[in-house]
């Protein structure tokens, strides 16, 4: 019953230090948020150098966009129904290895590890992606115009790999 109620009464929040429960929507402007075995309805937005990470059992069933924002940690068993966006920063974005995302979008963005699945990739103009261990399945990884390096270290692709317009370097680490 009291889960009931709380979702009944899921409102959306600016937020700021570590929170619990189920939120419509979540903005961290400026602040560092830490999303712990939370539920979100709607999206979640990080600007104004905020930081963002999220632990336990978590769900965002929006989007998650960063413009502008600090680093960005997806952590913990996390899924993101929604797409993933990181823009108009140098900041860093790691997606941890029990994390699924269903699109990833990166532009004029830091450096991305990647450690868990995600469904696509499209990285435009970012500094480093790095995918280590991690799964893009079942769309393509394209990066357009990269300035830095990409390197793929035990990691599955099976929709394919574009590079396009790129001074980067490709570094594939090939295990068996």
């Amino acid at each position: 019953l009291l889960g009931m109620l709380q979702s009944a009464f899921a409102q959306s929040i600016s937020c700021s230090g570590t929170v619990t429960g189920t939120f419509d929507d979540v903005t961290v402007s400026g602040a560092t948020c830490t999303l712990r075995a939370s539920t979100v309805r709607g999206s979640v937005q990080v600007t104004n150098g905020g930081v963002l990470t999220t632990a336990g059992v978590t769900q965002v069933s929006g989007n998650i966009l960063a413009d502008g924002g600090g680093d960005v940690s997806l952590a913990g068993q996390l899924t993101v129904l929604g797409d993933v966006s990181m823009i108009n920063s140098a900041a860093k974005l790691t997606v941890g290895p029990s994390t699924t995302l269903t699109s990833l979008k990166t532009q004029s963005f830091g450096d991305v590890i990647i450690r868990g699945s995600v469904g696509s990739i499209e990285s435009i103009s970012s500094k480093a992606l790095t995918v280590n261990g991690g799964r893009v399945s079942p769309g393509e990884l394209k990066t357009l115009s990269a300035t830095g390096q990409l390197t793929l270290c035990g990691a599955v692709l099976n929709g394919g790999l574009s590079v396009l317009e790129s001074s980067a370097a490709v570094r594939a680490v090939v295990s068996t």
